[in-house]
């Protein structure tokens, strides 16, 4: 039964990759071309109000985490009229959760943009256009939520790539049409935007109603499910608000204390650190059902192992793409937007943010362990709280005149702090063996980091300036060298084995 659970959480992880894969080329592909044909203040503008909209996408993270726990769970127990209660109560929620946001941005987050935002007086006027769409934008993102866990919760992620490619092709065709019409460049960008993600929402919601039964909406009057639903969403409410503080909240208030010369920065290094994460956050959607369910069906054994397996690989997965990512990063930045065109600040920015990804892609699956039990107020209450610090203390560091890095090096302190917060909690409430994952995950994250980092640093300080052939060295050597140290030193004697086997069973097949 785990074998062929194992084996699934596989294939998904694949046809994730290559979903994943296609989205990052696209990303980066229209970020260059939207740089370069908005110029950097327009991109500044559009950074920084993104930024600001982003402060209210707390109300649907939380909201989302919920409608995803308890489809899994109502899955594993076999319920289908359970599970379709379920979907359309979700659908309820976050029509209003989108109605709040709504009411919010047009009250308290539009005089704070008029108010308070860097903006040039002459650019005031396309702002408040571009706000307007964010806005809009963002309701559709959370009317969206449903299907979209509706599809991972039957681990449907075949279809969930095709999706995507459609969405992706949806976002050329937008950077087409914005350098081919004439208009306001920044206005017409975020428009365009907005009917590329109401044509996508359309496209899911018409996909799940006709593919599963229980996402044919019905109006539910369910107070019972109302307040468990909300109530795991209101404990959730606190770790969302606190990660936008931490993630968004950082990039408007360089803009309020420092200008908005460094959004643009900010906005770079974020889709880079993004498109890099986006491997690790594939690789455990792919495993996040299978440890909702496996503790849902009582299978603790399972459960921990899941835990154990997806904490230590989604690390080192993150590792071997993000090393050569930081020690090449000026090159890179160069070889993407062109030379001569990357923001200041804009690589330290980039490597600070994937110092804190490599922290938070090993604690993941911890957060998905207290998700699953469903008993989260007291977790939620200590992370958000922990979490919510970074920006007090990035203020701080701003304010006592030290440089704008600083702010996202608080962000790497709180997150060490926050994962052995995490274990330690994880231990205490569900009876997790702490000893046993301090030592066959945390300090084996940490010897391979050590050994691993010399021999990339070493050649990437030979090939220094060597454009996409030192890029391609360093990439090389990183790759080879970790994956050694990784097998050698990372794996188990039992993962070994299973490698090898899996590799051998593929050539005989061949």
């Amino acid at each position: 039964m785990n074998v062929e659970k194992t084996t699934r959480i596989a294939r998904n992880t694949l046809l994730l990759y290559g979903r994943m894969f296609v989205q990052m080329i696209v990303a980066l592909y229209a970020s260059r071309v939207v740089l370069h044909t908005l110029g950097v203040g327009d991109n500044n503008i559009y950074a920084v109000v993104g930024s600001f909209v982003a402060l209210f996408w707390f109300l649907n993270t939380a909201m989302a985490t919920a409608t995803q726990r308890f489809l899994n769970v109502e899955m594993e127990r076999g319920d289908c009229e359970s599970q379709r209660r379920v979907f359309s109560m979700s659908v309820n929620i976050h029509v209003g959760i989108a109605l709040v946001v709504l009411v919010l941005g047009e009250t308290v987050g539009l005089w704070f943009v008029i108010t308070k935002l860097n903006i040039a007086p002459e650019r005031m006027a396309a702002a408040h256009w571009v706000y307007q769409l964010s806005l809009l934008t963002s309701c559709f993102n959370i009317v969206r939520v449903p299907y979209n866990a509706a599809i991972v919760a039957h681990e449907r992620m075949s279809m969930y790539a095709w999706l995507t490619l459609a969405e992706a092709g949806l976002r050329l065709v937008s950077v087409w049409l914005l350098i081919v019409l004439a208009g306001d460049k920044l206005i017409l960008y975020a428009a365009l935007t907005a009917v590329v993600v109401l044509g996508v929402t359309l496209i899911y919601r018409y996909y799940c109603r006709r593919r599963f039964d229980i996402c044919r909406y019905k109006f539910t009057r369910d107070g019972a499910l109302a307040r468990r639903m909300t109530g795991f969403s209101g404990w959730s409410l606190l770790g969302s608000g606190a990660n936008a503080a931490s993630m968004h909240g950082i990039n408007v208030l360089l803009n309020v204390m420092l200008g908005g010369v460094l959004n643009v920065a900010m906005e770079k290094a974020a889709q880079v650190s993004n498109s890099v994460n986006a491997f690790v956050m594939n690789f455990q959607t792919a495993f996040n059902p299978q440890i909702m369910k496996s503790y849902a069906a009582g299978d603790m054994a399972y459960f921990r192992y899941l835990i154990f397996r997806a904490s230590k690989y989604s690390y080192f997965l993150l590792l071997v793409i993000a090393l050569p990512v930081m020690l090449c990063a000026v090159p890179l930045l160069d070889l993407w937007l062109g030379a001569g065109a990357v923001p200041d600040h804009t690589a330290s920015f980039m490597r600070l943010l994937m110092a804190t990804l490599l922290i938070d892609a090993a604690a993941g699956p911890l957060w998905s362990a207290v998700q699953a039990t469903g008993k989260i107020r007291a977790y939620q209450i200590m992370m958000s709280a922990l979490t919510f610090l970074s920006l007090p203390l990035a203020w701080l560091a701003v304010r006592m005149g030290y440089p704008p890095e600083s702010a996202l090096a608080v962000r790497v302190g709180v997150s060490v702090v926050a994962f052995f917060v995490r274990i330690a909690y994880v231990g205490l409430r569900l009876a997790f063996p702490v000893g046993q994952y301090l030592r066959q995950v945390a300090l084996v994250l940490v010897v391979v980091t050590v050994l691993v980092v010399p021999v990339p640093w070493a050649v990437s300080r030979f090939v220094a300036g060597g454009g996409f052939s030192g890029i391609a060295v360093v990439t090389f050597a990183s790759v080879v060298w970790a994956g050694l140290v990784i097998f050698v030193v990372g794996m188990r004697a039992s993962e070994r084995k299973f490698l090898i086997d899996a590799v051998r069973k593929r050539i005989r097949k061949r």
